[in-house]
């Protein structure tokens, strides 16, 4: 727990820290208020700041004001706040504070369920900011936020993100096409989106609408449940012109038959990849690969139970 004696020792000691890690420490919203002062007046090395688990919430409902208000720019160049239960009128508390940081380029609101309309709020400050990493896992996002955060990315005229982490809720097929959109654009190298219920519909949208992928290294669709649309949506994903390093495929319920045309693929437009992750799948027979020196093929180890819970 940081205490007020605690928070003094750091005060006063901290002025030349560069990284301030407080996972679970039961710190509450004064606490985090005067973190935040410190961290703008005197805390002035400072560039990586994680402040997880540990639920502020209850934001918005204090009668007056919870952060402070920042007059000069922080140094801050990571921030993650991740599962702190903050909630769309919490996200508003914050929006201050995110003009006030320049430098930032790596923002975690991760497992915070702002929700769109926390999402519509935080939407001006990415015009402003230069991030190159922003992750929004299991924010209770809808389709229509999603493609709305999408399409301002897509429209912003200078975007410096290279890594995008939608994963984890629940946007069903429809995110096919607009996910195919987004990769056209070039916009980030490594993209989340894992766990997002695209399912075999959503798979089958996405690999039509594909044309090229110019800028995208690493493409995360785990846990989607493609099933047979997988494998022509893994053909299409190498045969249009693309900068493929890593394929993470796994727990989409990709039978043998499924695998077999995964190598297949692989033997004709494999030679760009480093890595394809098929772990967690209904099949995982290694002799489908054996003959495959290059990418590295990560299958389940034999015997392994397929878990394809939600």
């Amino acid at each position: 727990m940081l205490t007020e004696r605690n928070l003094f020792l750091l005060t006063e000691s901290g002025r030349a820290l560069e990284s301030l890690v407080l996972v679970d420490n039961q710190i509450d919203l004064l606490a985090t208020s005067k973190l935040f002062s410190t961290i703008s007046t005197g805390m002035l090395h400072l560039s990586l700041f994680h402040l997880r688990e540990n639920e502020l919430i209850g934001l918005s409902e204090l009668q007056s004001q919870f952060l402070p208000q920042v007059s000069i720019s922080m140094s801050l160049k990571a921030l993650d706040i991740r599962s702190n239960y903050l909630r769309s009128h919490d996200i508003k508390e914050f929006v201050s504070l995110f003009h006030a940081m320049p430098l930032l380029e790596l923002l975690n609101l991760s497992d915070n369920p702002i929700g769109d309309e926390g999402l519509a709020m935080l939407l001006p400050v990415l015009q402003v900011l230069q991030l190159s990493e922003l992750s929004l896992s299991a924010c209770d996002l809808s389709i229509k936020g999603a493609c709305f955060l999408l399409d301002e990315l897509t429209a912003m005229s200078k975007c410096h993100l290279r890594n995008l982490d939608i994963s984890h809720n629940y946007f069903g097929s429809s995110m096919g096409a607009a996910l195919a959109k987004f990769l056209r654009h070039g916009i980030a190298e490594r993209v989340d989106v894992g766990d997002i219920g695209l399912g075999a519909n959503g798979s089958l949208s996405l690999e039509s609408a594909l044309q090229d992928m110019p800028k995208l290294s690493h493409l995360i669709l785990r846990k989607n449940r493609l099933g047979a649309a997988g494998a022509p949506l893994f053909g299409k994903l190498l045969a249009v012109p693309n900068s493929l390093r890593v394929v993470d495929f796994s727990s989409n319920l990709l039978d043998r038959q499924c695998l077999q045309s995964v190598a297949n693929h692989l033997r004709l437009h494999g030679g760009m990849l480093d890595l394809v992750d098929l772990r967690n799948n209904l099949a995982k027979d290694p002799s489908i690969f054996s003959s495959i020196k290059q990418p590295e093929v990560l299958l389940s180890a034999v015997g392994a139970l397929y878990d394809d819970d939600p």
